[in-house]
């Protein structure tokens, strides 16, 4: 706990994590509503197709109903954090049981971390306010990402 709260205390820390630790959604919740940031939790148990992240992602992260359900649209919502989110000085996505999509349909996996990855990108070019994402699943799914 005390790890996530020092990455989440340090804008340059921002990023995605593989989630190991047992903090629980709602505690994640409190430490990024204690920066003033935003969290979205997207609750991947039964997220095992395009579609079925499409309406999780939209309802999580509360896009608008011109979502597009496509990458581009996932990336220019991200981008757009700030238009929903004006307050906030930051913004936290947890992402739980991904690896549900990474199984049942892994090219829309690939897809979904390229979009997070360039959204975070984003955040990290313009430098006002941070933008974490925490996976928790199996972590076979990505091997590469630090480990919290």
């Amino acid at each position: 706990m005390e790890k996530i709260k020092s990455i989440l205390s340090n804008k340059s820390a921002a990023g995605l994590y593989l989630l190991t630790s047992p903090v629980t959604a709602g505690a994640l919740h409190t430490l990024a509503e204690e920066q003033k940031f935003s969290f979205s939790h997207l609750h991947g148990e039964a997220v095992a197709t395009e579609d079925a992240f499409m309406d999780e992602i939209q309802q999580a992260a509360n896009f608008p109903d011109y979502f597009g359900r496509m990458d581009e649209s996932i990336i220019d919502c991200i981008q757009d954090l700030d238009h929903w989110y004006p307050r906030k000085k930051g913004y936290v996505f947890l992402y739980d049981d991904f690896h549900n999509l990474a199984k049942g349909a892994p090219e829309t996996f690939e897809m979904v971390i390229e979009c997070f990855q360039e959204g975070l990108h984003f955040w990290q070019e313009r430098g006002q306010k941070p933008f974490y994402i925490f996976m928790r699943g199996d972590s076979a799914f990505l091997p590469t990402i630090p480990t919290i």
